[in-house]
């Protein structure tokens, strides 16, 4: 089964394509440079110089420098930009036969294109057929018909690797959001649980309160059952000597009733 980028997060895709697009054509911009000031100093070795041509690679360095401007504010349009600048500058130099093998070099502008924009590749293959079919001759090497044969195939191929590519980038966005949220819910997770720790420290705080509170009530406790114990001590001693004096009258009266009888009759 064949997945889609539309199967997965739209936003999460286009971010890592985007960035992914960013990094390539910066590579892409400076080798471009590269190729242009390559080219541009061959011709000055030239004998004689093609003149026209060195203005055009000098044309074309501009052209590259307001690319450049436009990109730090439109980078989508710089890159379409780019990508038609790159099919007219191989048709100039395919144009002024610089080498036999030029025109094969819309192969890997062909994967540029379809790695700097969607849906791009295509168009600049006709575009480039067409031309190579209305100015070029059919006795020449390379032919029309082997260019055509060959960008054919190779847009197929760099088409099917694309598409493999794009269904990888949408697996990283996907599994790169699916991280995001997994980190987002550990995180989450981790404020409940400091939130709980939190909660059962106060919790061991009014705890620990709770039994020194206790302690002391017990200890409070315990004086006044010392103090209560004092106190009956205290007044069972007081009362035990007049009690034992009245219990000791109480003791001879009831022994010896006749002495109290005699002493209060007499």
């Amino acid at each position: 089964m064949t997945l889609r980028p539309s199967l997965y997060p739209h936003r999460a895709y286009r971010s890592v394509l985007i960035d992914f697009r960013t990094q390539l054509f910066l590579k892409f911009f400076w080798l471009a440079v590269a190729l242009i000031a390559l080219v541009a100093d061959v011709a000055l070795f030239q004998t004689p110089r093609p003149i026209l041509l060195i203005v055009t690679m000098m044309s074309f360095g501009v052209l590259l420098g307001g690319i450049w401007s436009l990109y730090q504010t439109h980078s989508h349009v710089a890159r379409y930009l780019f990508v038609i600048l790159l099919h007219i500058i191989l048709i100039t130099l395919v144009q002024w036969q610089v080498t036999t093998w030029m025109p094969y070099m819309i192969v890997p502008i062909m994967l540029m294109s379809a790695l700097l924009m969607s849906n791009s590749m295509w168009l600049g293959v006709i575009i480039f057929n067409l031309y190579i079919a209305l100015t070029g001759d059919v006795t020449t090497s390379p032919s029309p018909t082997s260019i055509l044969f060959v960008t054919l195939v190779s847009g197929i191929v760099i088409h099917m690797i694309v598409s493999t590519f794009n269904v990888a980038l949408s697996w990283y966005s996907s599994m790169h959001e699916r991280a995001d949220k997994l980190l987002k819910e550990s995180r989450d997770r981790r404020a409940e649980l400091l939130s709980t720790v939190k909660s059962l420290e106060i919790a061991y705080q009014n705890q620990r309160r709770l039994q020194q509170q206790l302690v002391y009530a017990r200890q409070q406790a315990e004086n006044a059952r010392r103090m209560k114990e004092r106190f009956a001590s205290s007044i069972s001693h007081e009362l035990r000597t007049p009690l034992n004096i009245i219990l000791g009258f109480s003791e001879i009266m009831h022994l010896t009733p006749e002495v109290y009888t005699k002493a209060i009759f007499t």
